[in-house]
């Protein structure tokens, strides 16, 4: 039965393999090649036996850049391309009621799920809004360029769960691509954002971030990040034991209670338990680059750490390791320790405008 709500459109869909998968094989496919056709040429050459170990290097440096550089001029035309071949084709998505219907199939908005908004300026300059929704193994990703943050705040009423990173299809996220020129497709996200912030409660992600207490000013009496003792005495144990009382929310290595963050991390390889004052320390989440030892080789690698910096009692700047981000983004472990940051941030930036 067709609900007041029903909305049915023909938008793209622009799959991973448009977007990821056969960019990634021309990519790697023109490195190999051009390495190849060098080897073959520098060996061919009077002497090639006798080349020295530099002059071998050189040629492997050679390789090494040019096949990169080669690589990225195929890629970014090639991908382009696939991708202006793929918005050829057409699907349907239908919105009737909270049910939410694509490629056969179906999304029940009624019942939990996991929704991230997110309304921005891409890297290449696009205004563009998002939506995600996962509910057990289906996942869905719709956006509209030209939707600005103001009108999809309209429709989804919380200007700090609305995130602002963005990113579109040519940045290598699939899903279906509306019209901006088109009112039905319009009209379709905005009907969508509706529905999600009707049905907010029982958004995984929206409860998640509702845990924080983001309406908090904070007024914390010390300033600086304390480490706490395993047997504190004195008068402070009193303070201590009276915050651990009010614990707001608590998750994985850090703790909120009034004005004040519980938490446990590493400052220069040294564990411990540290006192965090609200609205005069932030987090960040920053990429570490790491070499990963194997039984064939050391790559180099890279991961996500969540840090918190700010001042210790002399006034120094320190840097806590809290901990490393999952690798799925969407895990509920990755989100915690994102609203962590975020939360942070909000509060610094809080306690600057009061």
């Amino acid at each position: 039965m067709k609900q007041a709500n029903f909305r049915k459109i023909r938008v793209p869909y622009v799959s991973g393999w448009f977007t990821t998968i056969v960019p990634a094989f021309f990519f790697l496919g023109t490195m190999a090649l051009f390495i190849y056709f060098s080897i073959t040429y520098f060996n061919a050459q009077e002497g090639a036996d006798e080349r020295s170990g530099w002059a071998d290097f050189g040629i492997g440096m050679f390789n090494l850049v040019g096949s990169v550089i080669c690589g990225i001029i195929v890629l970014v035309p090639a991908q382009l391309l696939l991708i202006g071949l793929a918005r050829l084709k057409k699907v349907s998505l239908v919105l009737n009621g909270t049910i939410l219907k694509f490629r056969g199939r179906k999304l029940d908005l009624s019942k939990e799920h996991s929704g991230l908004v997110a309304s921005g300026v891409t890297p290449n300059d696009k205004v563009l809004t998002l939506i995600n929704i996962r509910q057990g193994k289906k996942t869905m990703h719709v956006s509209l360029i030209d939707m600005d943050r103001e009108k999809t705040l309209r429709h989804f009423d919380n200007e700090l769960f609305v995130g602002e990173s963005v990113l579109s299809t040519e940045y290598g996220n699939a899903g279906y691509e509306c019209d901006p020129e088109n009112p039905a497709h319009t009209d379709f996200m905005s009907s969508l954002l509706d529905i999600l912030y009707t049905q907010r409660s029982i958004n995984d992600r929206y409860a998640l971030f509702d845990s924080f207490p983001w309406d908090k000013d904070p007024d914390s009496s010390v300033t600086y990040i304390r480490e706490i003792d395993k047997e504190q005495t004195g008068p402070f144990a009193a303070q201590l034991k009276d915050i651990k009382k009010g614990v707001e929310v608590s998750y994985g290595n850090f703790s909120v209670s009034g004005d004040y963050v519980i938490l446990e991390g590493h400052l220069e390889s040294k564990q411990a338990t540290f006192l965090v004052p609200l609205g005069h320390s932030v987090a960040t989440i920053e990429e570490v680059h790491y070499i990963g030892v194997t039984t064939t080789s050391t790559p180099l690698k890279q991961k996500e750490v969540c840090f918190v910096h700010g001042t210790d009692e002399k006034g120094k700047m320190i840097k806590i390791t809290v901990e490393t981000m999952p690798v799925d983004t969407m895990s509920p472990e990755y989100l915690q320790l994102d609203y962590f940051f975020q939360f942070m941030l909000h509060m610094s930036n809080k306690r600057n405008r009061i």
